[in-house]
């Protein structure tokens, strides 16, 4: 998604046709919702088309070293999501040089981006490929951490933002509220909490998962019965 401060014009894009595109090489944002991932067939069929074919074993194992790579699998997945990444990056203004030591206009990124190292490793391949940038969190109503009087953040708030995160960086499709518990091993009273929030339609957590195109289907009664986040294109 892309937007011009001067006149407040927004446009959208779709990953899969931003490549070299200079439409918006006059914005002065963009702001990145999602991240695309090929498939793991992709990954499969690249190694096999420039390195001969693979054994059963190779598709079944999680462990294909490949030179400095533990997975050579993974790492083409994840080379190819930072590729584009930084391709959408710059479609805006930030592509064009304005003067003889290489500079750009100023311009605003905006990323969501999972926690912990898969995020971190993403900052630094960008850091590297745009030497020069200057990187800081971006900070969302409704998602900033309170703090206690020592410092310690606050467990609930520090599960609302990983539950956020998460549904932010998914691919389309259903996620049951056991199923999210266990990938981001929180406690079942703080996704109850959560949850909670999102009984009254006009709170900020709601608007921020109607904004990652997320709809929050509330379980049914009795035992048996889960809650279901739906991710939808």
């Amino acid at each position: 998604m892309y937007a011009s401060k001067a006149d407040f014009n927004l446009s959208v894009g779709h990953w899969g046709a931003l490549d070299g595109s200079n439409e918006w090489q006059d914005c002065d944002s963009v702001v990145v919702f999602g991240l695309p991932t090929m498939p793991s067939a992709w990954a499969v069929c690249r190694y096999a088309a420039l390195q001969g074919g693979v054994d059963t074993d190779w598709l079944a194992s999680s462990h294909r070293p490949f030179v400095d790579h533990k997975d050579i699998r993974s790492a083409l997945r994840s080379g190819q999501t930072d590729i584009q990444i930084i391709q959408a990056i710059n479609r805006i203004r930030c592509r064009k040089v304005v003067d003889s030591e290489g500079n750009c206009l100023p311009s605003d990124i905006f990323i969501l981006l999972p926690t912990g190292d898969q995020g971190d490793q993403r900052i630094e391949t960008i850091k590297k490929a745009m030497p020069g940038i200057k990187v800081r969190d971006w900070v969302i109503e409704g998602l900033s951490a309170k703090t206690k009087t020592k410092g310690m953040q606050h467990k609930g708030s520090k599960g609302q933002t990983s539950i956020l995160n998460y549904l932010a960086n998914v691919p389309v499709g259903s996620y049951s509220a056991s199923l999210l518990r266990k990938d981001i091993k929180i406690s079942k009273s703080t996704l109850s909490r959560f949850q909670r929030t999102l009984d009254d339609i006009h709170s900020e957590t709601r608007k921020t998962l109607l904004g990652f195109n997320v709809v929050f289907h509330k379980g049914g009664f009795g035992r048996g019965s889960d809650c279901v986040y739906e991710k939808r294109e």
